[in-house]
């Protein structure tokens, strides 16, 4: 009786953990292939944009950050109206978002610009294909050229972990 007993409480044990590794997540590697998120060719909105800048089809107010901005925010049909402000310091400019320094969030149906003075400009853009592309941009030089937009591998620690299930994704 005792064996039986012993017997069938490691049968259950096994089971449980058995049932337990096939109820795990899947977990999706989004930068390796055969999605490769990183290397992909954005065909976004502001992927759009910086195209037609390459080609001088398009050009942007550098006569300083306020122009500079709602230029931007104009060839990206994003309304200035859309702007929130967000207080918490819970993005990669951390140490300069405060009460005193907010980040403006602007944003149409699959755009979004974060704005921080004297910070970085954070670009949100929904690809047809992938979901959300991350870019990030040191701030302008009055009168010089635009600055050199990169994809944002940062914005993964947030934008592609627990909250979004390890893919890249909005949160809020």
């Amino acid at each position: 009786m005792r064996s039986q007993t012993l017997t069938m409480l490691l049968f259950l044990l096994v089971s449980a953990a058995l049932a337990a590794e096939t109820k795990a997540p899947r977990v999706i590697n989004f930068k390796e292939p055969p999605h490769s998120y990183l290397e992909w060719k954005p065909k976004d909105r502001f992927a759009e944009l910086q195209e037609k800048a390459r080609k001088g089809e398009l050009k942007l107010d550098t006569t300083n950050d306020k122009a500079f901005l709602t230029s931007l925010l104009e060839a990206l049909n994003i309304p200035v109206s859309s702007q929130i402000l967000v207080f918490s310091a819970s993005s990669l400019q951390s140490e300069i978002i405060n009460p005193r320094n907010p980040r403006a969030l602007y944003f149409n149906e699959d755009t979004y610009v974060g704005w921080v003075p004297v910070g970085l400009i954070e670009i949100i853009a929904a690809d047809p294909e992938y979901g959300p592309m991350f870019y990030v941009f040191d701030r302008l030089r009055p009168g010089g050229p635009v600055p050199k937009v990169q994809r944002s591998v940062k914005s993964m620690n947030c934008h592609a972990g627990n909250a979004t299930r390890l893919l890249p994704g909005l949160i809020a």
